[in-house]
């Protein structure tokens, strides 16, 4: 196996933690997450068909090879699992904060080992499970609030956790439908199928979201503002970069490009030190800015980073 998606890994695993705090301070503006998850599906679907529209007209018949009823209904289980996965990730960054969502987020290579276990028969060393207990370990850790006691902790009650850990969920089980296709499908054909299913399911589902956990303003008022437009729109393409890249990984294998996709945490943890510098950005993310917590989620993002590196040696 060429060692390329390793490469395209890593650089999506940065392009996403990047994105990841953008879309906290686009959040804190446009104030609903469903608001948040309508623009970035439909603003990627948009510069999706720009790009897929012209690739059709030149390489047809590239594009639609494998293109079968059972593929086609694969990337429509993916499109469900991300869809839901989308929805708690959005509820959970505007009850939580950027650095715990970030590193449980990072931590779903314990789930995605699991199911490539069990579907995919992938070879997973005893040992392996050790350094998945150091990672889980180091999520605690980097969840810890001074205020909170340690029980309300271990049970995941922090801010928006539960919420990070359904789309933690959603989004491994979403990864092992595209896995199945292991790459018969191009890509691009994939990820613009994928956009469409998920287009239909937030213009479904948007009054019920909206009326739940949304402020129940218009969507025009959202959509209606040029900054906010803008600002989606350089969101969306960071993701859109991100899809490309994590997407060819994934199709090679799942659990390396989890195991890596977990450096997030640490990469997020490392941005936020930088940013949390600013005290006005600091009311924005919410972050805890007091040295025992620094100093406890810091432990925690050097397990988390002796665990990965770990884990990916047991593969090798």
């Amino acid at each position: 196996m060429d060692d390329y998606f390793i490469l395209l890994a890593f650089f999506g695993v940065f392009v996403i933690s990047t994105s990841f705090i953008y879309s906290k301070l686009v959040l804190a503006q446009i104030n609903n997450p469903i608001h948040m998850l309508f623009l970035q599906i439909t603003i990627n679907y948009i510069l999706l068909l720009i790009i897929f529209v012209p690739s059709l007209l030149l390489f047809g018949e590239e594009l639609s090879q494998n293109l079968t009823i059972p593929n086609i209904f694969v990337i429509f289980c993916s499109a469900m699992a991300i869809f839901a996965a989308l929805v708690s990730f959005y509820i959970g960054l505007e009850r939580g904060n950027v650095t715990v969502g970030g590193m449980i987020i990072s931590s779903r290579v314990i789930v995605s080992v699991f199911l490539a276990w069990l579907f995919f028969s992938e070879n997973i060393p005893v040992i392996s499970y050790l350094f998945i207990l150091i990672v889980f370990g180091s999520v605690l850790m980097v969840s810890w609030e001074e205020e909170l006691p340690m029980k309300e902790i271990l049970l995941f009650k922090s801010s928006g956790t539960s919420w990070y850990l359904l789309s933690v969920i959603f989004f491994s089980t979403g990864n092992v439908f595209i896995r199945l296709l292991n790459n018969q499908v191009n890509i691009l054909t994939q990820l613009v199928l994928r956009l469409t299913f998920l287009l239909f399911a937030i213009i479904l589902f948007y009054p019920m979201l909206n009326q739940r956990f949304g402020d129940k303003r218009p969507l025009k008022e959202t959509v209606s503002n040029p900054k906010l437009l803008i600002q989606a729109l350089i969101f969306v393409f960071l993701i859109l970069i991100a899809d490309f890249a994590t997407s060819i990984a994934i199709g090679e294998s799942l659990t390396i490009t989890e195991t890596i996709g977990a450096l997030e945490g640490i990469f997020i943890f490392i941005m936020m030190l930088v940013i949390l510098q600013n005290k006005n950005l600091r009311t924005i993310f919410q972050e805890p800015f007091d040295r025992k917590t620094i100093t406890i989620r810091f432990l925690g993002v050097i397990l988390a980073t002796l665990g990965i590196l770990g884990f990916i040696s047991t593969l090798n």
